[in-house]
């Protein structure tokens, strides 16, 4: 999972947008679980994918075509940044238990 990527600005949010390309589905299933595990704080909605709510933002997650996006939006640049950078380890870690 690459974690570089360009963050886009249209008022007021940070975009963030990332497609992985993922093996199996169990990968995706795995990494939602992970991730609302560690956002377990914040609202999350898991009827479409995975939305996580927190103060200056959202995060969602979804499974398309065998691959993962994940859109991270901030008010803030650097929460955006930092969320993607733990989002990076959480799937690094996932996919060295594979």
């Amino acid at each position: 999972m690459d974690c570089k990527n360009e963050i886009t600005y249209a008022k007021p949010y940070y975009k963030l947008v990332r497609i992985v390309w993922i093996e199996t589905i169990d990968t995706y299933f795995k990494f939602i679980n992970w991730v609302a595990g560690e956002f377990d704080l914040f609202l999350q909605d898991d009827s479409d994918g995975l939305k996580i709510y927190y103060p200056s933002g959202r995060l969602n997650i979804k499974s398309i075509d065998n691959k993962l996006q994940i859109t991270i939006m901030s008010k803030s640049k650097l929460v955006c940044e930092k969320i993607n950078i733990q989002l990076h380890s959480i799937y690094n870690q996932i996919d060295q238990n594979l």
